[in-house]
């Protein structure tokens, strides 16, 4: 058994600041604890895995001492999305909002295990080992409990060290803090990690300075679109609703809005701003304050004639460019630029598709076919379209094939697990088979979209699904439906409020 001990050094990667005080003794001592607790109860873990769940705990048990409400806000918001506090873990009447409570110090471990082993596979959270682990750890806390000291340093960042209007530069630091270090914010390192790894073996450019660029557009642009958080919510809404709950004074970070990176026309500018014109048929007018821009950069800049590509946050009254700015003077590549820009932010087609779709099989959300017949048939003669040249249908096989449509995914083709969806009207329904593959459209975005998977747990077509337990079948199958929001929001990184809930959708629910 492997017995290092946490260090100072490994302890401030969790923190804003960067000298170690007496505070910060007494939690690095708590942190080696509760590892030294992990090794005994022997969970299978790498040894940094075991640091990082142990480190991760000390800052939650500081943060509860502290009353710094990161993890009082999750519950609230918890509270608000699925109407319980906690995912899987039935809260009693002893749960204490403010306090140390067994049930978050289970959900805290599922959540390292789960995001240690994401794309693998689906940690129970009934685990026995999360629950031995957990009962030993809250031994340890709930003893210290009444004698840990506070950390004003921590309290400071949350409670009184708000950017103001003009402090984007200063904001964004304090997010890119949250968005990687702070304790809660699991899992975001990790996903830059691999999703600068995925892109750099695409990239054609080689120049060191190429690369650092690149990477550093990635960077600034997970902390405002990522959404690998609890309940994914974006990092600077997070750290919004703490402030929040904090009762900091409200600021400029309380109503941010952000758009990924487009392609503009430069308009012109005045002392304070930039103007720039979005391609998109609104043609908006934004206002990028300078204090975002490299002056030198934008010198050149010819008015209504060139084209900038750039990621903006909306700040208070003006519009920052976030990242990395580059300058197009060249009116060859306008035409493709306007499509592109149109096509990527209108979902017109998609609407319409699924009105025809839904006006073609009278209102019902499924149509499930044998053959390839079958399908292009509905295709042709119900919803009178055509293939577009060059395009085929796929093949089908003996599973058969689900046509279905939501307005944000337009028409959708499920070649996958048919047999696991529960209907009348599918001839490939199999409940055995339903029993041991189901659960995989409530915890994996390659079998399905998100707002399909919401559409098929709606429409009450996956009573299958369960989760393994020691505890039986029905119990899995219980643990995973009473649960099933909260997983797909999860897994998917997504949420029905602002990625499934449609005004279109509900005309024909």
């Amino acid at each position: 058994m492997r017995t290092n001990k946490i260090t100072p050094k490994q302890w401030l990667e969790f923190h804003p600041y960067k000298t170690s005080n007496n505070i910060d003794k007494y939690y690095i001592e708590i942190a080696n604890r509760i590892r030294q607790a992990l090794l005994s109860t022997g969970i299978t873990c790498y040894d940094d895995d075991i640091t990082d769940m142990s480190l991760r705990l000390a800052a939650w048990f500081e943060d509860i001492i502290s009353q710094t409400h990161i993890w009082k806000t999750f519950i609230n918001e918890c509270e608000k999305r699925y109407g319980k506090k906690l995912p899987f873990y039935p809260i009693e009447n002893n749960y204490h909002t403010d306090g140390i409570n067994l049930e978050d110090i289970y959900f805290l471990l599922w959540h390292c295990l789960q995001q240690q082993n994401l794309g693998e596979q689906v940690i129970n959270p009934e685990n026995p080992g999360i629950q031995k682990a957990g009962n030993l750890i809250y031994e340890i806390l709930s003893k210290e409990s009444k004698n840990a000291p506070q950390n004003p340093w921590m309290q400071d960042f949350f409670q009184k060290n708000t950017p103001a209007q003009e402090d984007f530069l200063a904001y964004r630091a304090q997010l890119e803090w949250f968005h990687f270090n702070c304790y809660f914010s699991l899992g975001n390192l990790h996903a830059l990690q691999e999703q600068t790894y995925n892109v750099l073996a695409n990239y054609e450019g080689n120049t060191p300075k190429e690369i650092d660029m690149l990477c550093y557009r990635l960077k600034v642009s997970s902390l405002f679109q990522a959404r690998n958080n609890l309940l994914s919510l974006p990092s600077y809404k997070w750290l919004s609703l703490i402030w929040e709950e904090n009762k900091a004074t409200a600021g400029p970070w309380k109503d941010i809005e952000t758009l990924p990176e487009s392609y503009y026309l430069y308009l012109k500018e005045d002392e304070r701003c930039i103007y720039i014109q979005s391609f998109t048929e609104e043609k908006q007018i934004f206002a990028i304050d300078k204090e975002s821009l490299d002056l030198q950069n934008i010198k050149n800049l010819k008015a209504e004639n060139s084209i900038i590509n750039c990621m903006l946050v909306k700040y208070g009254d003006t519009w920052w460019q976030n990242g990395v700015l580059f300058i197009i003077d060249n009116d060859n590549e306008l035409e493709a630029i306007i499509a592109k820009e149109n096509s990527k932010r209108n979902l017109s087609n998609e609407k319409l598709a699924f009105q025809d779709f839904m006006k073609a099989n009278e209102g019902k959300f499924f149509v499930f076919c044998r053959n390839k017949r079958e399908l292009s048939n509905f295709l042709s003669k119900k919803m009178g379209y055509k293939n577009a040249p060059g395009v085929k249908l796929p093949a089908i096989g003996r599973e058969g094939a689900v046509l279905m449509a939501t307005p944000q995914t337009g028409l959708h083709i499920q070649l996958e697990l048919t047999e696991c969806i529960c209907s009348p009207d599918n001839p490939f329904y199999q409940k055995e088979e339903a029993k041991e593959l189901a659960f995989l459209f409530f915890i994996n975005p390659e079998v399905i979209p998100y707002e399909l998977s919401c559409l098929l747990q709606d429409k009450g077509m996956l009573p299958d699904a369960g989760l393994n337990s020691l505890l039986g079948r029905k119990h899995g199958q219980q643990l995973l439906q009473s649960n099933a929001r909260f997983l797909t929001d999860y897994f998917f990184q997504r949420y029905r409020e602002k990625d499934y809930d449609d005004p279109l959708l509900k005309k024909w629910l």
